[in-house]
């Protein structure tokens, strides 16, 4: 942005005509005005460098970019800005402006501002410049309507504005909504005199010199124009061309047609004088019967709505941009809001109005609504309400292989796993249940790491291993047990591990070992943690030295320093250990980062050891906060990686993290190791696949039921260039078990919270079964609550991998486990290294597992690797539930109810 600025080193008001100068260097207005607008003080600035510089510098500034001292003398307008000096504190202007969805970018306090008697500017960045100066004007003057507290003479072009002492309420995010500006200037003159307030809109559209679409002014969005057959393009132009092409000047701004009376505005004076304006109406909407129970149960919004859960002003927004054409729908938003006390209900009433007036599309659920990660992704609400149910098809006969052949078969090529050479990666591929855990039993573990999923499968595996003489020196890494540890160490200790420092869990132990030991020596006994603390220090010993190695996907994604091994054996498929994915508030992470650079103020000088790291991680984080924010809902490299190549700011922030450690909130190191970043709905996702490049000095063998060739390849491809890839799937087994598949209803997280009538009779009807006991599903009680149904959650989603006891036992698997739409596109983006083509989605017709069924994935066919990764995802956690019972082996009866059919299954 490029701002008429100059300094203030007097941190005062300039001084007027005939006044004296009380302090030393103090400006006066006409030095000021005759210099501000020239070249020199033309000042090109970020949008942060310009809010501290007029919000805490004090500097001096022009509303709007001028060429010369008068109105006339416009170039364009980067913000816009209001001045309270009376009767409004900035909490109150804060609150009412979220109120409306207009909360401003920044504000700052004048010199004048005390807690007594609050003054302020307010200041809202514009998505464009504007570059017109009627409409510049108009803006202003819709601003000083919504918020009449506002000093009404502060409205010229060229503006001066004295700057302030400090900066509040910054939120760089925020932009000016021209929708919600419409809409709460239209309540605020409407319900001022509510029987004049069409004379009144129209008086004040004159005084704006606009053009009047139905009663509202003539401000139509794009996509309006482009797609709804109401608009004034596609409708009123070919049917009344002569309405609006005769003395209008139509300006495109920010998506938005504004159309304006072209021969009454006064640049001078800035103001409209005698205005002829036009008015058009569009055809009438057509009103559609709906059921609004149903709606209840299929959007979670509108759930929250009814069910008098507060909403913001951009969410009931979204309701109305979506609802605004079914019969009732005015009725049901009035009694709701009023039942619920909304503050200013009219203003979000007049959402349903304004939608009305300009027959506005349906609002997009990515952009307003908070659940739709979790709602499989629809377009909008009234896509969600009229889709139909999933159903499925069978393209493909199941062909199964006799169990015995592929036990044959899986047994010789176990003889000759580590005989291959060091450079080549082997993928083994094979059924859940056939014996890949148990064949590690057969085989010399020397020089070998065993990587298992998870501790419960790691202690049972080690058992198993010790059988094998040739075992006899493995070593299982085991975690810290801190059941016994005193709750302040436990504290540290979590904390380290929460913020990814497992190096500093090992340092805090030792340390504590010494200080009991000294206490040992003092004649004091050790406490019963003492014994924990030491089998892990033993443990971490042992490690170095061993032969052959357990650990679990995670402890192996941080890598080995034994230099005996030269082969690893992933048992399960380790994606999801290796690739470092999590996500946090937008808040939280400036929080934390912010944190970071106060505290490392203490190093701005020279000749401090941390100098220069103080100053790159300075320029590092302003470009992340840039470029994060630029890139709104895509992905992109991870300007913060380029911090931690530094050694010397690795120290600078282990030493921040252990000083300041419950304070922290996130791992820091883990985001800043991101290879991708994206803000997404105010959260800030971060993925990082680097891990497997550990495994490029091994032998490695992946075997697994789950993997998908595609991806996994993809992967190795990326990270591991040098390897030659081995991917060898055995196929399908012949199935001793019935597994039967229901695909009529998803029972997804989403669907379960807004169950139909129809839906929940058939959730009563699966759990009342005799059928089967055992049941895998969700952890959540509240989504199935088996209370009363006689039924045991033997486990849920997320931790079915590694879990015995359950084979031949008829078997449950309830709902269709989506993940976060992000974790698509994050693994996506590692392989791509690019963001999906389109963030929209459709139900799509896909194929998986011999089956066609509808999906709801991403709309662009150039999308398909993220519809790949969807189904993996889905795919493996199905898998892995059903595969507990154990189904090539034993004869039972398995029921799937979920979206995804599974191999070998039988439809009902």
């Amino acid at each position: 942005m490029i701002i008429n600025m100059m300094s203030n080193p007097t941190m005062t008001k300039p001084i007027k005509r005939g006044e004296t100068k009380t302090i030393k260097g103090q400006l006066t207005y006409s030095e000021v005005q005759r210099n501000i607008w020239k070249p020199i003080n033309r000042q090109e600035l970020t949008f942060k460098q310009f809010a501290y510089y007029v919000g805490q510098e004090g500097h001096l500034w022009k509303s709007s970019l001028m060429s010369g001292a008068k109105n006339t003398d416009f170039e364009k307008a980067y913000v816009m800005s209001l001045d309270f000096d009376d009767g409004l504190t900035i909490e109150q202007f804060i609150s009412n402006s979220k109120d409306l969805g207009l909360e401003p970018s920044f504000i700052y306090k004048t010199f004048s501002h005390t807690e007594e008697q609050h003054r302020f500017r307010v200041i809202w960045r514009l998505n464009t410049p504007i570059e017109d100066p009627q409409l510049k004007t108009a803006i202003q003057l819709m601003l000083m309507e919504v918020f009449p507290e506002c000093d009404a003479n502060c409205k010229d072009l060229s503006r001066l504005w004295v700057g302030g002492k400090e900066v509040v309420n910054y939120k760089y995010e925020n932009t000016l909504n021209i929708e919600n500006l419409i809409n709460a200037v239209v309540n605020s003159i409407s319900v001022k005199d509510e029987k004049n307030a069409t004379r009144n809109l129209k008086a004040f559209y004159k005084k704006l010199g606009i053009n009047v679409y139905n009663k509202y002014p003539f401000i139509l969005k794009s996509e309006e124009i482009h797609e709804n057959p109401n608009n004034i393009y596609n409708w009123e132009f070919r049917k009344n061309p002569q309405l609006l092409d005769k003395n209008t000047k139509n300006i495109i701004y920010d998506d938005f047609l504004f159309s304006f009376d072209n021969n009454s505005y006064n640049t001078t004076k800035a103001t409209n004088r005698s205005a002829k304006i036009q008015t058009v109406k569009g055809e009438k909407i057509k009103k559609t019967k709906i059921d609004f129970m149903k709606l209840y149960h299929k959007c979670q919004l509108f759930n929250d709505f009814i069910n008098g859960e507060k909403l913001e002003h951009k969410e009931i927004y979204h309701l109305s941009t979506n609802l605004y054409d079914f019969e009732k729908y005015p009725t049901v938003l009035s009694e709701i809001l009023k039942k619920y006390n909304y503050n200013n209900w009219e203003n979000k009433y007049n959402t349903y109005v304004t939608a009305l007036n300009y027959g506005y599309a349906p609002s997009r659920c990515s952009n307003k609504c908070k659940y739709y990660n979790e709602c499989s992704n629809p377009k909008n609400i009234k896509e969600k309400y009229y889709k139909k149910e999933n159903k499925a098809k069978k393209v493909a006969e199941y062909k199964g292989l006799k169990l015995k052949t592929v036990e044959a078969e899986l047994r010789k090529d176990y003889e000759t796993l580590k005989e291959v050479p060091k450079n080549v990666f082997t993928f083994v591929k094979a059924p859940t249940g056939i014996g890949k855990s148990k064949l590690l039993e057969t085989i010399d573990l020397s020089n070998t790491i065993v990587a298992v999923s998870n501790h419960r499968l790691g202690a049972q595996l080690y058992e198993d291993l010790l059988r094998n003489p040739l075992n006899y020196g493995l070593v299982y890494a085991k975690p810290l047990k801190i059941d016994r540890l005193p709750d302040e160490l436990k504290y540290k200790i979590q904390k380290y591990y929460d913020l990814g420092l497992h190096g500093e869990v090992k340092n805090e132990v030792y340390e504590e070992i010494k200080r009991l030991n000294k206490e040992g020596l003092e004649g004091k006994k050790h406490p019963k943690y003492y014994e924990d603390l030491k089998e892990y220090l033993d443990n971490i010993a042992e490690i170095q030295e061993a032969t052959s190695l357990l650990y679990t996907h995670q402890r192996m994604s941080f890598g080995t320093n034994n230099s005996q091994i030269d082969t690893i054996i992933i048992d399960e498929d380790f994606l999801k250990s290796f690739i470092k994915y999590d996500y946090f508030t937008f808040e939280e992470v400036f929080e934390n980062i912010n944190q970071i650079r106060r505290w490392s103020e203490k190093f701005s000088n020279e000749r401090s050891k941390f100098y220069l790291n103080y100053l790159d991680m300075f320029e590092v984080f302003e470009a992340f906060q840039m470029d994060i924010q630029t890139h709104n809902n895509q992905w992109i490299k991870n300007p913060l990686k380029q911090l931690i190549l530094e050694g010397g700011f690795r120290e600078l922030l282990i030493k921040f993290i252990k000083e300041n450690k419950d304070n922290m909130s996130m791992p820091i190191f883990k985001i800043i190791n991101a290879e991708y970043i994206s803000l997404k709905n105010s959260y800030i996702h971060f993925v990082n696949g680097e891990d497997i490049k550990g495994l490029n000095k091994y032998r490695v063998i992946v075997l697994s039921a789950t993997l998908d060739e595609k991806i996994h390849t993809k992967f190795i491809e990326k990270y591991l260039p040098d390897k030659e890839i081995k991917f060898k799937d055995y196929g399908e087994v012949e199935l001793k078990a019935n597994i039967y598949c229901d695909c009529s209803y998803s029972f997804s997280r989403f669907t379960l919270k807004n169950q139909s009538e129809k839906a929940n009779k058939k959730l009563d009807e699966i759990l009342s079964s005799d059928k089967y006991e055992n049941i895998i599903t969700f952890l959540d009680n509240d989504l199935v609550n088996l209370e009363g149904y006689n039924k045991k959650r033997i486990t849920h989603y997320g931790a079915v991998e590694g879990l015995n006891g359950y084979e031949g036992q008829n078997l449950c698997v309830l709902g269709t486990p989506h993940f976060n739409s992000a974790i698509y596109e994050a693994y996506g983006v590692l392989l791509t290294g690019k963001s999906p083509v389109s963030n929209d989605w459709k139900v799509k017709r896909v194929t998986k597992n011999g089956f066609e069924f509808d999906m709801n994935t991403y709309k662009s066919e150039e999308d398909k690797i993220f519809t790949d990764i969807q189904l993996y995802f889905l795919y493996s956690e199905l898998v892995q539930a059903i595969g507990r019972a154990r189904g090539i082996r034993f004869s039972c009866d398995i029921y799937v109810y979920s979206s995804m059919p599974i191999a070998g299954c039988t439809l009902i």
